[in-house]
């Protein structure tokens, strides 16, 4: 629907590695997909091709593009198998091009409590909090720096969820014993000026 123009993603959930740091995870409010016209979340994971070097063209996106929505079973219209409320995880390089044949991937169908994690250089880690019948489901997406929380540096004292697993820094039992780096040492105060002080004026 999103190809055909007739869906997009909710307000603010068009993320990309400016709207979506390493461990700051983002949460929302996903409404059933056939209920509101914006009724998805869409993250495009630009921080997977730094450099620019993956293969883009009007056909073809550059890396896959996660698409996040809840599908209620609406019979005749949506006839899920099981027939339950379900939050789910597709990703497709498709583009809004009426030429653009690249398919899509089902990659997780998630239950209230579960959780999809995706492999390097995505790291992106959807996680359901809770989910009501009919209504909605709430979710939260978060981009995730590495497999633990200690992951060199000032990670374990940085305020970030750096591996999107809930708990941040000292809460990890990944940062048990980990020593955070030392602080740099201050600069050095700055010599006396070889000039001497102009006369106060009365």
């Amino acid at each position: 629907m999103w190809r055909l123009g007739w869906q997009s993603p909710l307000p603010g959930a068009d993320l990309t590695g400016a709207t979506l740091g390493v461990g700051q995870p983002r949460r929302f409010s996903l409404p059933g997909q056939n209920s509101a016209r914006q009724s998805f979340i869409r993250v495009v994971p630009t921080w997977a091709d730094p450099g620019g070097k993956m293969q883009d063209s009007e056909t073809v996106a550059p890396a896959p593009v996660f698409y996040i929505s809840l599908r209620v079973h609406e019979p005749p219209f949506e006839l899920l198998d099981p027939p339950v409320d379900r939050v789910y995880v597709y990703t497709s390089q498709a583009t809004q091009a009426v030429n653009s044949y690249v398919g899509t991937f089902l990659q997780a169908v998630l239950n209230n409590g579960e959780e999809f994690r995706a492999g390097r250089p995505y790291g992106l880690v959807v996680r359901v909090w809770s989910m009501t019948s009919g209504r909605n489901a709430i979710v939260s997406i978060c981009r995730a720096g590495g497999a633990s929380e200690a992951q060199g540096g000032n990670s374990c004292s940085d305020g970030r969820d750096n591996d999107c697993d809930g708990l941040v820094d000292e809460e990890d039992p990944d940062c048990i014993g980990v020593v955070p780096s030392p602080s740099p040492p201050p600069f050095p105060p700055l010599p006396p000026s070889p000039w001497p002080s102009p006369p106060l004026s009365l």
